[in-house]
């Protein structure tokens, strides 16, 4: 599908030198997001109040510098099989206290690489303080209670040095062929209603221990004043989602949400620097779906923001070079990598757009339609 934007071009005598200007579409501009609806059924209310507990939680570059590349889960968490998840499923899932779960958000995040340096953190709110130490109690005591095999030996009950007053902790060493290959430490911490989590692994117990006692720590001094979750049920008050293409579906809980400035930072490699990058350039809502849509403050802010995403992208993957814009959208950039991945942004007023595809003209195609979508906000 072509969609005509302007009018002819013009030689300098006035003469037209070809027809109406065209954005090449394909089959995206029958793809506009939805406006989202009220968090009307609990599980919507729980996904919500889970997107918005994001602005609270820690981000891992400032907890090791080696923790620089983002990984799965990221999500907020809705259900008490998404928390149970969050602590590898199994016996922990069947607890009788996860019933009194309500709502969280976990972030995990590694080293480049398959290597063995990593954390996955998440803060779960309980409906009441004793809730919430009853799961730090029977969560450790279940993981005390696996057997060690041919993976994990030495598991023990262990204080970690430095971590937060009422800190659980459970260490384990990983092993292969008998020889030892890293060291796991985690960390359940109550605080008020929520509790605090941090599975921290490395090579070496020392780092991994300080993985866990720098969560917690830094964890707590954002949950000790109350985090403010708001009490509006309206998901995108400003509509910013409609600036973008339709996901996948299949329930990825990262799709159909809006994010503040902060809660958006986590789904970067570098978080500190992306919620800086936001901050500088008045961004405050961030809609993610099939392709990403930035509110910023104002058109000058938007171009600047656009320059760090281009920036940020070829930080993360090596060999990324400019690719062709698409035809007759001004303010659209592309680029490709040597992971064979396709990326353009576009400025439209106010408004960010990007997107990533396996192919350059679908790549083109998504970010024609999203300007469309952008400029009618």
């Amino acid at each position: 599908m072509m969609s005509a934007t302007a009018v002819a071009g013009c030689a300098v005598d006035g003469t037209a030198t070809r027809g109406p200007i065209q954005l090449d579409t394909g089959k995206y501009l029958a793809q506009q997001s939805m406006a989202l609806k009220s968090a009307s059924t609990d599980g919507a209310w729980a996904q919500l109040r889970g997107v918005r507990l994001a602005d609270h939680i820690i981000f891992p570059r400032e907890v090791d510098s080696g923790l620089v590349s983002s990984k799965f889960p990221l999500q907020p968490l809705s259900s008490a099989q998404n928390a149970g998840g969050v602590f590898g499923g199994g016996e922990v899932s069947d607890l009788p206290v996860l019933k009194q779960f309500q709502y969280g958000f976990v972030v995990t995040a590694g080293e480049e690489g398959a290597g063995d340096l990593g954390i996955s953190h998440a803060v779960l709110v309980f409906d009441s303080p004793a809730s919430a130490a009853r799961a730090a109690y029977d969560i450790s005591k279940t993981k005390l209670k696996k057997k060690p095999d041919e993976y994990t030996t030495n598991i023990r009950s262990k204080p970690v040095p430095g971590a937060p007053d009422g800190t659980r902790a459970v260490e384990s060493t990983g092993v292969y062929q008998g020889k030892v290959q890293n060291e796991t430490v985690e960390g359940f911490t109550p605080v008020g209603s929520m509790l605090m989590y941090t599975w921290g692994q490395a090579k070496d117990l020392p780092r991994a221990e300080n993985i866990v006692k720098t969560a917690l720590t830094k964890q707590k001094a954002l949950l000790d004043p109350a985090p403010t979750i708001s009490d509006d049920r309206n998901p995108d008050p400003t509509g910013l989602i409609r600036g973008t293409l339709v996901g996948e579906g299949g329930g990825d809980p990262m799709e159909k949400v809006v994010f503040s400035a902060r809660g958006a930072a986590l789904t970067f490699d570098d978080q500190p620097a992306a919620y800086e990058a936001m901050k500088k350039t008045g961004v405050t809502e961030v809609a993610l779906n099939g392709t990403k849509a930035y509110r910023t403050g104002s058109a000058d802010q938007a171009k600047t923001f656009a320059d760090f995403l281009r920036k940020e992208y070829a930080v993360t993957y090596t060999a990324t070079k400019a690719a062709a814009s698409p035809r007759d959208l001004g303010g659209a950039h592309c680029w490709n990598n040597d992971d064979r991945q396709f990326g353009c942004t576009v400025v439209v007023d106010r408004y960010v757009g990007f997107t990533l595809s396996r192919s350059l003209k679908d790549a083109q195609q998504q970010i024609s339609a999203q300007s469309v979508f952008l400029s009618k906000l």
